[in-house]
Parts: C-alpha cells; structure tokens; sequence
C-alpha cells in the first residue's frame, strides 16, 4: 500500500531539478511564514539556531496535497516485486537523505558528505524489512525505475504532476522559492543545450548539480530526447511564472524579540526591522547571526548581534530603534 504520510515528496526529486541559488529578490515586507516571539531579560542570550535549524527535513510537506499517483498508465508497470509505492518510497529516501526542502533544494549530501554532486541515490536503503532488506524488490527496482520513464505516457503523468507539486510548493514556501526555483529551471535548461544523444555519461560528479546528472541520466540511459526534456522545463517555467504570490510572505521566519526588533530570515538573506522607528537592515547570504545578547540600562534597551560576515566575526551593538552603536 502507498504510504500517504510522505507521498507529498514524492515530485520534487523525480523529474524537475531544484537548486539553491541565490535569490536577487530585496525583502518587500515585513512577514514570515513562521512567526515566533521570544521574551529576553536584562543579560540574556538567545541562540538562533535553536529556533532555525535548515538541515532539518521541512514539515511544510506534510501540509500540502498530495499528487495524484494512480493513474492507470502509472500502475500498469506494477509487477509482482515492484509497484508505484516503491517509487513513491525511493524518492521520498532521496528527498530526506539529501536533505531538500525549502533552505536547500539542491541535493547537497551524499553519505555524510556535504557537498553538491550529481550521483544517483542507492535505492538498496530504500527497501527494509524484518529481517534487513528487501532484497527482490532492491534487486528488481532499477529495472522498474527504468521502464517507467522509458515510456512516454508515464513520464508525461509524472512531470505533469511533479509541475502541479513544484507550483503547491510556491504557494505554500516564501516568495523567493519562486525566484530560486526559476533561476534553477533556467539553469538546467541552458544545460540541455549542450546534450546530445550520445553525450557521455561518465563523471557526472563534475557536472556540480545533482539535476543536470538526473537528466543526463534519462538522456543516456532512458533514452529520453532532449526536446522532451527542454519543452517540459519551458512548460514547468511558464506555469510556475503564472503563479500570483504578492500575498506570500517573503521570509521563512519573522522572529521578534521583546516584541522590540524583528529579524526575518529567507533563503540567503536577512533583515532587521525596529518595531519603533522606520530603520530596516538588510543583509545577504555573506553574513549570518549566531547569537542575541540584550543589554538594558537607564538609557535604554540595546541588541549585540554576533555572527560572521564573508567568514569574519563580527558584534553588532544597535538600540531597540536599530541605530549603530558600535
């Protein structure tokens, strides 16, 4: 039976390459999706990766609807060792081992390793059982996964659906997945453009970008035509253009202290934001907050932030009004 409680992650690995890249987009408004207020006393420290933890598998897929994966094309691959469950089942290991989601979808893990590659994922963990794995249907998958996006009918459900997944995404995440999102999409389609059918499948890795290898793999190996490929990216591209997100929130975490200053938090950048003056700071991906030291005295109430800027550290001392003191 299909596990609906992780179907949701399903589309976002299997057909349409994500990546973090970051987002030209300036902070428009003053909203987070996540809004949490925390109270300080004079001489407390509030450590912000308590509350923002971005290697953590994001929860928002749990709250989003799923796709739809029982269509007859779909299903008349099922055998009797592998069916569309095991699909569903590999690519959500592929979603959580590699660690996608909205502050990281590029595949950026591998084993413990952190860094970008483009290797397939091992489907031999995907497929446990009492007694340790499943060896027939581990042994059987490959050829599964193969035969399913060797045909066209069911490779034209599953990218339709992976766009519908891809568009709920952008309605449920901050503005800026979208902005990230396109900018990948553009990314693998100026990729495209230098495949052939015959271009050659070796040392992937170097590629960078987990997608451009899954798509050269289906190139390769599932013997899919590059126009295919480039006219569902377009497609995807002008759907995902199409979306009205002016009403969505353009930070992941809004989080005010002493109900005094606010920091929110998006992909690759931050900004401050006083609740009593019009001052607001905004910072990009070259420098992060570690830690919120709040300091009052009879002149007033004042917020040392730490943290590094292009890898240097560096301490912040502003008033609640967000005014530099030093």
């Amino acid at each position: 039976m299909i596990n609906f409680k992780r179907i949701i992650y399903i589309f976002l690995p299997l057909f349409t390459g994500l990546l973090l890249i970051s987002a030209s987009i300036i902070m428009s408004n003053n909203e987070g999706l996540k809004k949490i207020e925390k109270k300080l006393n004079d001489g407390e420290v509030l450590y912000l990766s308590s509350i923002i933890d971005p290697i953590k598998v994001d929860d928002l897929f749990n709250k989003k609807p799923f796709p739809n994966v029982t269509a007859a094309v779909v299903r008349s691959f099922d055998n009797d060792t592998n069916n569309v469950s095991d699909l569903v089942n590999y690519a959500n290991f592929v979603s959580e081992s590699r660690n996608l989601g909205y502050w990281s979808v590029i595949p950026y893990s591998y084993n413990g390793e952190t860094f970008s590659n483009t290797r397939i994922t091992d489907p031999t963990y995907t497929f446990r059982d009492q007694t340790g794995y499943d060896w027939k249907k581990i042994y059987g998958f490959r050829n599964y996964y193969h035969l399913l996006f060797r045909n066209k009918a069911a490779r034209t459900i599953l990218a339709d659906q992976t766009i519908d997944f891809l568009c709920l995404l952008c309605k449920s995440y901050p503005s800026d997945f979208k902005t990230s999102l396109n900018k990948e999409l553009s990314v693998l389609l100026t990729y495209t453009n230098t495949l052939k059918a015959n271009s050659p499948l070796t040392n992937t890795d170097k590629l960078g970008d987990y997608w451009k290898g899954f798509i050269l793999r289906r190139v390769r190996l599932d013997n899919i035509p590059v126009t295919e490929v480039q006219a569902t990216i377009i497609k995807a591209q002008a759907k995902i253009d199409s979306l009205d997100l002016k009403n969505q929130p353009d930070a992941m975490y809004e989080i005010t202290v002493n109900n005094q200053i606010s920091i929110l938090y998006s992909i690759d950048k931050f900004k401050l934001v006083s609740k009593s003056s019009p001052i607001e700071l905004q910072f990009g991906y070259d420098a992060s907050i570690q830690t919120i030291f709040y300091n009052k005295d009879k002149t007033g109430d004042f917020y040392m932030l730490n943290g590094f800027q292009n890898n240097k550290p560096f301490k912040w001392l502003f008033n609640k009004n967000l005014e530099r003191i030093n």
